[in-house]
């Protein structure tokens, strides 16, 4: 694993592009090193416009507080960071709006803050800490290739956005536990073909519409505080429909990746796969607590299939009776990979690899 620190070679790197050996996963980050050595194509758009973003410590501000606009543009959005070691409130404050766009290399000052505070909301609020403070892009890019060879990337070093609602640490998570097992089953000898090739073909995708809806949002949101009317008005007809119950549901999966549907064998077929497993509360614990074992989960309700998935039983957990579902594989990373009362053995032999 390279994380935010990688000093090699190119050369060294580069030989990992050839498909046996050692594998490596690039997690180094939005400026990856291991990315520009393997010469990733990074397609996209460049970032435009500088928003500030800084952890601080405020007074006089109400704790409902989000995100506020003033009429000439300029807005403030917060974001609650928990506390610091005395207790005391800390949060995540994002400023922008005419004039606010800086290189990024400009330092974020506790004078800009104070100022950009008091446009939004005048004398009422006032800065007592800031604890750490940065410039961010609108840049929206994604590499084409999650995989090289035997390097893989994940995180922010494979898709870079504006940092909306917690969506790039969710999709690097998610990178994460895609590809895990994954590589996993490949150190333990038992990786399906083209087990790994899945990573790209499931996260590329996902990335892609994490990407969409960031831009979605941030156009929406109106970053430089240009109140362009075409812009002010559509952001009023979306506000009304995210009043809806129905609406907010659907942007909440959005946000934290669950919408998200895996292109996989089945998804024709039954309507749970490609998706995450509902977390149903099974005998003897709920799904996510059996996930922690590292394998399968079979949920095989009526005790039906306890012969056709003997083969696999070092790598697929049989939940028998107790299980009020019905049957369901379910892969280490929590996808269901299988649904419904045939071809289970096929299914197993794709995502599991050949019978013990």
């Amino acid at each position: 694993m390279f994380g935010d620190h990688f000093e090699g070679g190119g050369e060294d790197l580069l030989a990992l592009r050839q498909p046996l050996g050692v594998r490596a996963v690039a997690a180094d980050g939005a400026h990856s090193t291991v990315r520009s050595l393997l010469r990733a194509a990074f397609p996209g758009q460049p970032g435009t416009l500088t928003i500030t973003a800084a952890d601080v410590r405020l007074s006089g501000v109400d704790p409902s507080t989000s995100h506020t606009w003033a009429e000439d543009g300029h807005w403030a959005a917060l974001f609650p960071l928990g506390t610091d070691p005395q207790g005391r409130p800390l949060r995540r404050l994002v400023l922008g709006g005419p004039g606010r766009s800086l290189p990024r290399e400009v330092p974020v000052t506790e004078d800009e803050i104070r100022e950009g505070l008091r446009t939004v909301f005048g004398t009422r609020v006032h800065l007592l800490e800031l604890r750490y403070a940065r410039r961010i892009t609108n840049a929206s890019r994604q590499v084409e290739q999650y995989r090289h060879g035997r390097v893989f990337l994940a995180g922010d070093a494979a898709h870079v956005h504006l940092p909306l609602g917690a969506q790039g640490m969710n999709t690097g998570m998610q990178d994460a536990l895609n590809l895990g097992w994954k590589l996993g089953a490949a150190v333990h000898g038992w990786a399906p073909e083209n087990l790994l090739d899945t990573y790209h073909t499931e996260r590329h995708a996902a990335g892609a519409a994490v990407l969409r809806n960031v831009r979605a949002q941030s156009l929406l949101m109106d970053w430089a505080g240009t109140r362009d009317p075409d812009v002010l008005a559509a952001r009023e007809i979306f506000t009304d429909m995210a009043r809806l119950p129905d609406v907010q549901s659907y942007l909440a999966d959005l946000m934290s990746g669950m919408a998200f549907r895996y292109p996989m064998p089945g998804t024709e077929t039954h309507p749970l796969v490609g998706r995450p497993a509902p977390d149903l509360e099974l005998v003897p614990a709920r799904l996510h607590e059996l996930l922690r074992s590292g394998h399968g989960i079979l949920l095989d309700p009526a005790d039906t299939f306890a012969k056709v998935a003997g083969p696999w039983s070092d790598r697929v957990d049989r939940v028998g009776q107790g299980a009020a579902t019905e049957p369901m594989l379910v892969r280490p990373d929590g996808y269901v990979c299988w649904a419904g009362a045939n071809a289970l053995e096929p299914a197993l032999a794709h995502w599991f690899g050949d019978r013990r």
